[in-house]
């Protein structure tokens, strides 16, 4: 599974296992889901393991995640979003962090037992340390238990739920730092611009080519993919092809650098896209110029280009592409 894709999933299993988490902490904060017993409350549920450490803690890590998140290979050369698999990472140690905080108090207060009323009335921790051994594997002893009417029910079932989560979200987060790290260093790979490496003393052209890579949406395996290009210059290498992670392309942005009057010129240096799912895929170019205003949005996709190039000046200044219209699809 690619690093991109693999940062999707697991984001989106940690928001729900979140939400989930600090539901079971506010209903032990009700013992029996009644008002009248919250002054016989634990303190495991009162160091709010479930609401803070695997539930708020665990909205950062989700979200970074699902944010890192996208379909596509990871391989040499790749210039991936490397950056918010940077996030991924730091965000998913502290996650990690929560989920051992919230395990090692659910596993506590199910080996202490819940806050009840013997039947002298008297309230306390009657079910820990129990001679005839754990009260979890003795259900005779959670007859000792008078007040709150099945609390001790009420406190494993919960207790257990959160114990579960917290372990499963550990996991999760410890697979995506794992899984962020392998992005960071490979990338992960989305479109497909040629670009040639700079020159140093030599004539620099930067962007000379664009190729749009286009599949059927029911072919997910993309062993049908057409592709579509215009005008190109003969510099540069292409660049691993970018995908939109759902989707299409619906609008793009061109990085140009302006006449610089007697030094090299490169006109056209990157262009970025904007997907129909809000991702925004960055071409692999040249660093000179400024980005531009963001195209008109082609709602049903982009389906067509055509490209401005520069042909070879010889011993001139050399700029390739200079610019590149696109045509929206037909609805």
């Amino acid at each position: 599974m690619c690093t991109g894709k693999c940062s999707r999933f697991v984001g989106l299993s940690l928001l729900p296992l979140a939400f989930l988490c600090m539901i079971t902490n506010l209903l032990l904060m009700f013992p029996n889901g009644e008002t009248k017993w919250t002054n016989h409350i634990t303190t495991p549920v009162w160091l709010m393991a479930g609401l803070l450490g695997g539930g708020l803690f665990m909205l950062c890590p989700s979200c970074n995640a699902i944010r890192a998140g996208g379909k596509g290979c990871c391989g040499e050369g790749c210039c991936g979003n490397r950056c918010r698999m940077l996030r991924s990472t730091i965000s998913s140690i502290f996650g990690g962090l929560g989920s051992f905080y919230c395990l090692i108090v659910s596993a506590t207060a199910l080996a202490h037992g819940p806050i009840c009323s013997d039947e002298g009335g008297s309230w306390g921790l009657h079910l820990k340390n129990l001679e005839g051994g754990s009260y979890l594997s003795n259900r005779t002893s959670w007859n000792i238990c008078k007040e709150p009417p099945n609390i001790v029910m009420w406190h494993v079932v919960l207790f257990s739920i959160q114990l579960a989560i917290s372990a499963l979200q550990f996991i999760l987060c410890a697979s995506q730092i794992i899984n962020s790290l392998m992005g960071i260093m490979c990338g992960d790979c989305r479109k497909k611009n040629k670009v040639e490496e700079k020159q140093k003393a030599d004539d620099d052209t930067a962007l000379n080519g664009i190729r749009l890579h286009c599949v059927n949406k029911t072919e997910i395996s993309r062993k049908m993919e057409y592709i579509i290009t215009s005008a190109e210059a003969p510099w540069g290498e292409w660049s691993p092809t970018l995908w939109c992670p759902e989707g299409h392309l619906i609008s793009f942005s061109m990085q140009v650098e302006s006449p610089r009057k007697g030094v090299d010129d490169t006109a056209a240096n990157n262009v970025m896209f904007q997907c129909s799912d809000y991702e925004i895929l960055f071409g692999p170019g040249q660093s000179w110029g400024h980005y531009g205003r963001w195209s008109g949005k082609c709602l049903d996709g982009i389906c067509g280009l055509k490209t401005k190039i520069e042909p070879p000046q010889g011993s001139g200044d050399d700029t390739a592409l200079n610019d590149v219209q696109f045509v929206c699809c037909r609805s």
